[in-house]
């Protein structure tokens, strides 16, 4: 944790601004204190970054309900490509290239939406497919405690955490949802 790390090596003094940014990491990791990563530390951090300044309403309303409308006009054509696989335990997501233009959107505007297949019941893994350069696939991955997404990101050389990660497929989106489908059906 970025906060410990400060508290114990780098010992920077803290002010609103740093404070604020430690705070969103952390928020933005807890899933605001949802996800199964949110401990009693996750806890302790925040309030110590509280008493450095942070709003946690503030951080909220300001990640959470300040998007672009590119990025709804997106989500509304990104959930048109919904599928669902083995029995229901997992989702796929497409985001072609044409997508951005027809709605006007940025790469950024994709953030999250990856989020809306796991968010299904019954969903155990969450895969959202972005047409990539020269014939690759962008794989945004999440998925619900007890499966490891991470070990499937790291086929592909990429990486991050059990429970979110990601990485670049060599193939259309076409041909990676099914080989992502058939990996992914063998761990939930």
């Amino acid at each position: 944790m970025v906060l410990q790390l400060n508290r114990n090596h780098l010992q920077l003094e803290l002010d609103r601004d740093i404070a604020i940014a430690m705070y969103v990491s952390l928020a933005t990791d807890t899933g605001f204190f949802r996800y199964h990563n949110t401990t009693l530390r996750a806890f302790e951090a925040a309030r110590e970054l509280v008493r450095h300044g942070v709003v946690p309403g503030d951080v909220s309303l300001w990640i959470n309900e300040s998007v672009t409308r590119g990025s709804i006009q997106l989500l509304g054509l990104c959930l048109t490509t919904l599928e669902m696989h083995a029995g229901g335990k997992i989702a796929t997501l497409e985001l072609p290239r044409r997508f951005f233009a027809d709605a006007g959107a940025t790469p950024e505007d994709t953030e999250g939406i990856v989020n809306y297949g796991r968010n299904i019941e019954g969903v155990l893994v969450s895969a959202l497919l972005k047409e990539g350069d020269n014939g690759t696939t962008r794989v945004s991955l999440r998925a619900k405690p007890g499966i490891d997404v991470q070990q499937v990101a790291a086929r592909y050389g990429g990486g991050g955490h059990a429970a979110a990660s990601g990485c670049t497929m060599p193939m259309a989106i076409g041909d990676a949802k099914r080989e992502l489908v058939a990996i992914l059906a063998a761990i939930v």
